[in-house]
């Protein structure tokens, strides 16, 4: 029947779109992020097929997306949240829990627009960047109290507990390889 068929589109199209939507995420390149109401799907009906008694039904679909590169993204929520924000490089650690929400999905095409209207809500966890490769260069072969007057040069680091081993040696390694970078975020 009718509501039958209704039904079972219904169901195909919820499947695939949990599908779909899975799979963007999985094959998503590093340093972007994709929320489920920045997906958009456009189906269209194929020729149905009978045999028999039964009925195949017969969708196909296409899956929009609006990809945000994160440290864009980041810059511009510490931007409209931190008011003495100087444009460092900041990224927003949960971009992936915050609430994103499309104004008129129903009529938002951004794949044809170029534009997309949005709502974002959360508690945005923001944390200054440091360039890790610049520090241990800029503190290879240093003396250990110098270190503490390289780190005032880097003002994303609120603190820093400097260990060389072994512990007689007053020296940074040389070789950068061998200057370990832990990060912890308070």
């Amino acid at each position: 029947s009718e509501d039958e068929k209704n039904k079972a589109i219904a169901e195909i199209k919820d499947e695939v779109t949990k599908n779909l939507f899975k799979e963007a995420s999985e094959s998503l390149a590093d340093g972007y992020v994709l929320y489920q109401d920045a997906t958009f799907l456009e189906f269209q009906n194929l020729q149905d097929e009978t045999k028999g008694d039964d009925v195949i039904i017969r969708e196909k679909a296409i899956l929009y997306g609006v990809l945000f590169e994160r440290a864009a993204l980041s810059k511009y929520i510490a931007s409209q949240t931190i008011a003495d924000f100087a444009d460092e490089d900041v990224l927003v650690e949960n971009l992936d829990e915050l609430d994103f929400t499309t104004i008129d999905k129903i009529n938002s095409k951004p794949w044809q627009t170029g534009e997309i209207e949005f709502t974002l809500i959360g508690n945005p966890v923001v944390v200054w960047q440091f360039d890790q490769e610049k520090l241990k260069n800029d503190t290879a072969g240093k003396l250990q109290k110098e270190i503490r007057a390289i780190l005032t040069t880097y003002p994303s680091i609120i603190r820093a507990n400097i260990r060389i081993s072994p512990f007689w040696k007053r020296r940074f390694p040389s070789d950068v390889k061998n200057i370990r970078i832990k990060e912890i975020i308070e």
